[in-house]
């Protein structure tokens, strides 16, 4: 958020000793070494109305990954998620209702071949860690995640391409059901190119 805050007082969009009850903030969080596109709010009226926005799912998160496992088509996946206390602090998916909170993530393969297979997902819920574990419970690890992922898979592509962490994107947002100052918005697309080791990766896995 630092970098965020820089690039606006450079450029003459946020000017901190006049704004002292307001401070850029982020909409959308990624994981810790989660690469891939954040929305920054400039001033507290776009806050609550992006914040709004990403409740009400009027904007789309694709998120795009590799995991250890095959993928045909498109599946629409729903589970229920609880948040483990522990030092690693990680997650819990569970197919039954109980205190946890519901989730559901879309996903369809866009390359593929045996053993891996480089998905694109539509994160319909929002919840923390929701696509690694998600993947996780259906047998599908992401490449290089510490946490949920497969130790020796992880072992090889850190061997092979010094991969230390979940190669996992957020490479596309859109937004939809604008309105006010933002209804500019309504049917733009946002992109972020993969990082140049998953693209790599990609290549090399799926050669046609």
């Amino acid at each position: 958020m630092d970098s965020v805050i820089e690039y606006l007082i450079d450029k003459g969009e946020y000017i901190p000793r006049q704004q002292i009850t307001f401070t850029p903030s982020i909409i959308n969080r990624l994981d810790r070494n989660t690469s891939g596109i954040i929305i920054a709010a400039k001033n507290y009226l776009t806050l609550q109305t992006l914040n709004q926005a990403m409740r009400e799912q009027k904007i789309k998160k694709y998120y795009y990954t590799i995991v250890r496992g095959v993928v045909k088509g498109q599946r629409d996946e729903r589970a229920f998620l609880s948040k483990i206390e522990s030092k690693r602090n990680r997650v819990k998916i569970n197919q039954s209702e109980g205190d946890e909170k519901e989730i559901q993530t879309i996903f369809r393969d866009m390359k593929g071949n045996a053993d891996y297979t480089f998905l694109e997902i539509d994160l319909v819920t929002g919840r923390t860690h929701q696509i690694r574990a998600h993947l996780a419970h259906l047998k599908l690890p992401i490449i290089g995640d510490r946490k949920y992922g497969k130790p020796a898979v992880n072992q090889l592509f850190s061997e092979k391409y010094q991969v230390e962490n979940q190669l996992l994107h957020c490479g596309a947002m859109s937004l939809s059901g604008m309105e006010g100052d933002l209804a500019y918005l309504n049917g733009r697309r946002f992109e972020a190119k993969l990082p140049k080791t998953m693209n790599k990766i990609i290549q090399d896995l799926f050669k046609e």
